[in-house]
């Protein structure tokens, strides 16, 4: 198996340290990545599902596979000893979450296969 990846991007350093029977073909850029894939040297093209979901309108008959490998975490920061600054962001994330607010404008952006993340364990 032969997948395609954006050199030293982020699915690259993942899927190096994790596949053990799979070779990653590399290319730089989104649009040599694709078109390994297009050209029949790759059997399989690893991207970010929004982009993934763009280039499959692209190529008819292929398919994208359900489920996820790995998760990308957003974070916001304050500097240290702002604690007001960190409670008050912290709240802010968490409201804008719940009230639907991020998932309006995810929809708004047009970008689909994004999702609104709960909260994560330990925060």
């Amino acid at each position: 198996m032969r997948i395609a990846v954006s050199a030293k991007g982020g699915n690259d350093l993942y899927l190096t340290r994790t596949l053990k029977n799979a070779t990653l073909v590399r290319a730089t850029g989104e649009k040599e990545l694709f078109k390994l894939f297009v050209n029949n040297q790759a059997d399989a093209y690893a991207n970010l599902k929004p982009g993934l979901l763009d280039r499959a309108t692209q190529l008819p008959g292929s398919r994208i596979v359900e489920g996820s490998y790995t998760v990308i975490g957003y974070a916001a920061g304050v500097p240290k000893g702002r604690d007001a600054g960190a409670r008050f962001v912290s709240e802010f994330i968490e409201y804008a979450k719940a009230s639907g607010l991020v998932a309006k404008w995810i929809e708004q952006s047009g970008n689909r296969g994004l999702a609104v993340a709960p909260k994560a364990p330990g925060y």
